[in-house]
């Protein structure tokens, strides 16, 4: 089985690329994927962030152009994506809610190589743009943290009907994608700076 890497770039509503946000998903193959099967793939991706946009996250992204580029995880540097794609979501995400720092991570592990120490066949993803309506007493509601592990696991079973894919878990140590057994997302929101955007604003006073 060969390892693969899906980039995607989300593209921010505010046109400054500084506030795209950028995910990471991995998959195995036999042999190497073809055009067809990765543009599978890439309705794969569009379909799980739709889902997500059901349940209130991706705020403040653009409807169109979102960027999905594919890389061989054993490719030698420069290490050039080997096909590139876009997809356009289902709906216009909402306006921004919550601060784009706030996001909950959809975390997802390989249960069977046990030879393996845990860290490396382990992942997560962030997904910023919540809605207020999902957080209540500073916590994630179930439609928010429930509906995110389904989505991914939705996801990640698509993945695995496409030709010989199989969902995984990229450990860069090893260069081995380990496929995925389970999904969790738990009642925690997660704070990524580098998600938020820059200061509109900005109020200063001297001392006498």
């Amino acid at each position: 089985m060969a390892g693969y890497f899906a980039q995607v770039t989300l593209l921010a509503a505010s046109g400054n690329g500084a506030d795209n946000q950028v995910n990471g998903f991995a998959f195995e193959e036999v042999g190497s994927p073809n055009d067809t099967d990765m543009d599978t793939y890439t309705v794969a991706v569009k379909d799980f962030y739709d889902d997500v946009l059901t349940i209130n996250g991706c705020a403040g992204l653009m409807t169109n152009g979102h960027i999905v580029k594919f890389y061989d995880i054993l490719g030698t540097s420069p290490n050039y994506p080997i096909y590139e794609t876009t997809f356009n979501m289902a709906s216009a995400p909402p306006a921004i809610d919550m601060p784009l720092e706030v996001a909950l991570a959809v975390s997802y592990k390989n249960t069977v190589a046990n030879t393996v120490p845990r860290g490396r066949r382990r992942g997560r993803i962030y997904i910023s743009g919540w809605a207020e309506s999902m957080n209540t007493a500073g916590r994630p509601i179930s439609t928010a943290f429930n509906g995110l592990a389904d989505a991914y696991k939705t996801f990640a079973d698509t993945v695995n009907t496409i030709g010989t894919f199989e969902a995984g878990v990229w450990s860069r140590a090893n260069g081995v994608v380990y496929p995925i057994q389970e999904i969790f997302c738990d009642n925690e929101w997660d704070t990524v700076r580098r998600r938020g955007g820059e200061a509109t604003s900005r109020y200063e006073v001297s001392v006498a």
